[in-house]
């Protein structure tokens, strides 16, 4: 592949940026790819691939802030934590597929604490646990009206 800059040499060096999922790569030889950069670091930053940022906002793009904990997106991306509960209706257009892409869900499916477990089902298990125990000392008539509530409540 030859390189995209002076269009004589072999291309060496691939650059790739992604910016708000737009993915943008240049291949150069090392000559050129030593021109444009000093440090490893381009020498106009991410103008380099035509000012992608200043070209967004100048379309009118508002970076959304929370009006709670005062968060913008590029601060929950960069520090890895969203700033507070209310992050996740703000930006959740754009948490929810990095969320899916991490968990695999976007739905809690785990465990619930005591205070909002379902009353029905703590009955339903103490049921259970009174037939075990109706049945371990060979009280059948409890564990069969134990028996038929359990199936009446799981119906």
């Amino acid at each position: 592949m030859l390189c995209e800059r002076c269009k004589k040499r072999n291309a060496s060096v691939l650059y790739k940026q992604t910016i708000n999922g737009v993915s943008e790569q240049v291949a150069l030889c090392a000559e050129c790819a030593s021109e444009v950069s000093v440090g490893g670091f381009f020498d106009d930053g991410f103008n380099f691939f035509g000012n992608l940022f200043s070209a967004q906002k100048g379309k009118g793009v508002e970076e959304k802030v929370c009006d709670l904990c005062g968060s913008t997106f590029d601060d929950i991306t960069r520090e890895g934590k969203v700033g507070c509960a209310r992050c996740y209706g703000i930006f959740g257009d754009r948490l929810r597929p990095m969320i899916e892409r991490i968990h695999g869900n976007s739905r809690h499916v785990g465990r619930k604490p005591p205070q909002m477990r379902d009353k029905k089902q703590d009955e339903l298990s103490a049921l259970k646990k009174q037939l075990a125990a109706a049945i371990e000392k060979e009280d059948f008539e409890s564990a069969a009206k134990l028996r038929d509530k359990i199936r009446e409540m799981e119906a």
